[in-house]
This record gives structure tokens, C-alpha cells and sequence, in this order.
């Protein structure tokens, strides 16, 4: 008998920068034991943080949880003015369903139909999966979000001193 060996590829997975004038919605959602919880992060074409947030969802589903995300972090992303946005998650059901390339499961229905409105605000949007190695800071604020247990959303900005 042979031995076949398969070669190995590894790929770099990063965070990217949106190009100029775009910025960067990347979004989560978590579930532990005491529920789940939402969480994005907006970032500028230099990869400058312009503010994230997150929300306890205590009997959501982990799919419901990145949803909600996506929706909490369009909406913030167009209450600060901006219209040109990259959304990025690593959910592929929630990024495809978006996209129309799947049936939406009905338990997201609503929250991509408040999405699909909110799009009509939006000057350009693009939708993208990334694995969770690219999404970290999404990721982190997701669990992060778990320990808060706060029920609304909490939005978090940085403030220059000086």
C-alpha cells in the first residue's frame, strides 16, 4: 500500500482594512450559560476604532445573537453619519442569507428585514464572511457582553484627551 500524503495550505488570517472612505462593521454574537450576547466593532479605512458595542440576549440562540449584531451595528453606523460600510462576520448563514444566496431561517427573518430597510440609507454595502481568526475583537467584545448581562445596548467610544 502507498502512503498518500495531502499537502498542507496555511493561510494568514487577519483583520483588513475597508478601502478609503469605507468603514469596517465587524460583527458577533456569543452564547454561554447565562445566555447569549451581541457585539460589533466599527473601524475606520486606517483601522482606527470609532466605537463598538454590545447587548445581552438572555434566551437568544447564537444565530439570533449575530443578527442582532449585524442590525445593532448598521444602525449605529448610520446614526454616526456614515454610508459607505463593509459589514464582516463569520457566520455564514447570517452573511448569505443577507445576500439572498439562502432561504432566510425564519428566526432571523425579522431582524434581516429591519436590516434590508436600513439599507436603503446606505450609500454603498457590502456584506462578507471571514473566519472568526479575522474577527477577534468582535469576538472578544461578544463575550465580553456575556459578563455585562446588560440588557440594552451599551455603545463604547474612545475619547482623545488633550
Amino acid at each position: 500500500s502507498s502512503d498518500l500524503r495531502h499537502p498542507h495550505s496555511s493561510h494568514l488570517i487577519r483583520w483588513l482594512s475597508p478601502r478609503g472612505g469605507f468603514i469596517k462593521l465587524n460583527f458577533n454574537g456569543s452564547k454561554s450559560s447565562a445566555g447569549a450576547a451581541t457585539r460589533f466593532v466599527l473601524r475606520n479605512w486606517k483601522g482606527g476604532f470609532i466605537m463598538a458595542g454590545t447587548r445581552f440576549m438572555e434566551h437568544a440562540s447564537v444565530l439570533v445573537a449575530e443578527a442582532t449584531a449585524m442590525r445593532d451595528g448598521i444602525r449605529a453606523a448610520l446614526d454616526a453619519g456614515y454610508r459607505q460600510i463593509l459589514v464582516e462576520g463569520d457566520n455564514q448563514i447570517v452573511i448569505k442569507a443577507i445576500q439572498n444566496q439562502m432561504h432566510t431561517p425564519w428566526r432571523i427573518a425579522p431582524i434581516l428585514a429591519d436590516i434590508r430597510h436600513m439599507i436603503n440609507s446606505c450609500e454603498t454595502i457590502f456584506f462578507t464572511h471571514t473566519y472568526r481568526e479575522g474577527n477577534r475583537a468582535a469576538d472578544w467584545m461578544a463575550k465580553y457582553g456575556c459578563l455585562l448581562r446588560c440588557h440594552s445596548l451599551s455603545l463604547f467610544y474612545l475619547r482623545l484627551v488633550g
